[in-house]
């Protein structure tokens, strides 16, 4: 394995790190944070089995993107969960994911296929966005607003980043990516967690 797809591999590390100490961080528990470590440990597991090619093309791709639809509707029912008068939603919206999950992944995988995937990962997060956008202004809360606003930044930058540097030509960009990705889930996580639920 040469240094380039080490690296690639090696960087995929930062998704179940970033998870762990987002949730950690926060004091966060429940089934609700597990899932979210869930979906970082899938990440990893995916996105390193894409790069390491332990299996051939394209079952590591499909590993790889599938990881991150899942991460992404993780992030998605979080952000709606927050509009719930119900504190301890946790075991249902475990069991909501697990059962979307697959018809999610399809739609964005493989029905919109002729959409790049950069294109349709910014579209989700900006789901996310507005949907926690939308319960801080009937909040008027701020502080959760920053962590988002960081999110939105890092996320921005990952996909303008990702579309703009070739990975045959920079090598190492792929790897940057990840670090960049896996920030930015952990602050959209560490947002969305601090919007006060309804009462």
């Amino acid at each position: 394995m040469n240094l380039t797809k080490l690296w690639d591999v090696g960087t995929n590390l930062s998704f179940i790190a970033a998870g762990i100490t987002t949730v950690v961080l926060l004091g966060d528990s429940g089934a609700v944070s597990w899932l979210f470590m869930f979906s970082m440990l899938l990440l990893t597991i995916g996105s390193g089995i894409f790069h390491a090619e332990i299996f051939k093309y394209p079952i590591g791709n499909h590993l790889d993107v599938g990881a991150m639809y899942f991460t992404s509707l993780v992030l998605l029912t979080v952000a709606v969960s927050t509009y719930t008068k119900q504190v301890n939603m946790g075991d249902t919206l475990v069991m909501a994911v697990l059962f979307i999950a697959p018809l999610f992944i399809w739609f964005f995988r493989f029905y919109l296929k002729n959409i790049k995937m950069e294109y349709k990962i910014a579209a989700i997060f900006v789901t996310i966005l507005l949907t926690a956008e939308f319960r801080q202004a009937v909040l008027g809360s701020s502080v959760e607003w920053i962590y988002l606003l960081i999110a939105l930044q890092l996320m921005i930058f990952a996909v303008i980043f990702r579309l703009v540097l070739n990975d045959k030509k920079y090598p190492w960009s792929h790897g940057v990516w990840h670090l960049v990705s896996a920030a930015g889930l952990a602050y959209f996580y560490a947002g969305l967690r601090l919007i006060p639920i309804s009462v």
